[in-house]
């Protein structure tokens, strides 16, 4: 069995690279970045003329400085899955908590196959971008192997299918996936994620919504490890777990911490036993077996609708009253801690990827791009 000390340490690492990344000021590679220049879909071995998204994770060489900058638009896949090779892919839009977020820049894989394969021994990061149209036997947006690792950052991975496991992803190696929605995907097991035996996964201020599984595991289904940590996890289904399921309960296990369930039509299945630490989660049904300290059941979990609710990423806000309000764990967050949206908080901590009357970051314009776009501030 995977160590909790073991996954925490890897996404520490993770979460190291990407602050740096977004915290304004920090060393990010802006001179060498690959930028697409073109929605268009090909290689033919150069980005000096046009720069296709498929040439620029191509020929980008992440040891010097070269990451993937796409602009907005959308960005349909005609020649197969992108294959990730220790490649870095962020939107524009990512970096300083512009106005479109995710919403902006859209990789279709067009019903025809998956968007994206991360190989044996590959790390990869995508930020900034929506993830749709994808479709395949399993993993319908993306493919970890065995050995691989792939970390979602402010992402959008919606209406993506898999007539096997993983609608949205189907991971044999590690999955990390931060303030991002997976949203409307179909599978058989996992309607958004699927984990194998060998694969970890980690979830942190993102939301599981309205994600559908034909057996089990309507959001969420992990054979292996992982941990959960103020994630929305609502509107799912499936016949058995309907939020997250368990393939594996005496071998494998999930950590939930501060997670809400909400209108799924089960949240939990597949516990025989619970081998990881379980503190401060709320569903709105009994199926989860929270033992005292674990969670509270309620009702109804008194969520909104998913919508832009400001920040990158579309959340499920919480409404006035509901009992996920400044009942998180306290111990996993800090004064202003900042939820899905990068809304800091202004009291304890919620329950959920939503912090109740915290406020996003003001969005600001993207870069203006010479010759084409201007910025214009009112004074």
């Amino acid at each position: 069995m995977r160590s909790r000390a073991g996954i925490r340490l890897g996404v520490a690492a993770v979460a190291a690279a990407l602050i740096a990344l977004v915290v304004p000021g920090a060393a990010t590679p802006q001179l060498n970045n690959l930028i697409v220049d073109t929605t268009a879909d090909g290689n033919d071995g150069e980005c000096s003329n046009d720069c296709t998204l498929r040439e620029a994770i191509a020929l980008a060489d992440p040891n010097q400085g070269q990451w993937v900058s796409v602009r907005p638009g959308v960005y349909r896949l005609t020649q197969g899955p992108l294959v990730l090779q220790n490649d870095i892919v962020f939107g524009v839009s990512f970096t300083g908590q512009f106005s479109s977020g995710a919403r902006s820049t859209v990789i279709d894989a067009g019903g025809a196959g998956r968007a994206f394969e991360v190989p044996a021994g590959s790390t990869a990061v995508v930020a900034g971008l929506t993830v749709t149209g994808g479709n395949a036997a399993s993993g319908g947006a993306a493919l970890v192997a065995d050995d691989g690792q792939l970390t979602f950052y402010d992402t959008i991975l919606r209406d993506n299918a898999a007539t096997g496991r993983g609608g949205a992803v189907h991971s044999s190696g590690n999955l990390v996936v931060f303030n991002s929605t997976l949203s409307g995907n179909r599978a058989a097991a996992g309607g958004a994620i699927a984990v194998d035996a060998t694969g970890n996964v980690g979830m942190f201020y993102s939301t599981l919504s309205g994600n559908t599984a034909s057996s089990t595991g309507g959001g969420l289904t992990v054979a292996g490890a992982g941990q959960l940590q103020r994630v929305t996890i609502a509107g799912n289904t499936a016949p058995t777990g309907g939020g997250l399921y368990v393939e594996t309960p005496d071998s494998g296990g999930v950590a939930l911490w501060s997670t809400l369930f909400a209108s799924n039509s089960t949240a939990c299945g597949g516990f025989t036993s619970q081998r990881f630490p379980w503190s401060a989660n709320l569903s709105d049904d009994a199926s989860c077996a929270f033992q005292p300290g674990q969670g509270i059941v309620v009702p109804d979990a008194s969520l909104g609708a998913l919508a832009n609710n400001g920040g990158p990423t579309d959340t499920h806000a919480l409404r006035a009253g509901s009992a996920a309000i400044n009942v998180g764990d306290q111990s996993l967050c800090t004064a202003g801690s900042p939820d899905q949206r990068h809304a800091p908080s202004t009291d304890a901590c919620d329950i959920g990827a939503f912090e109740f009357g915290a406020r996003p970051p003001e969005p600001q314009l993207p870069p203006p791009v010479a010759g084409e776009t201007v910025n214009v501030n009112l004074s």
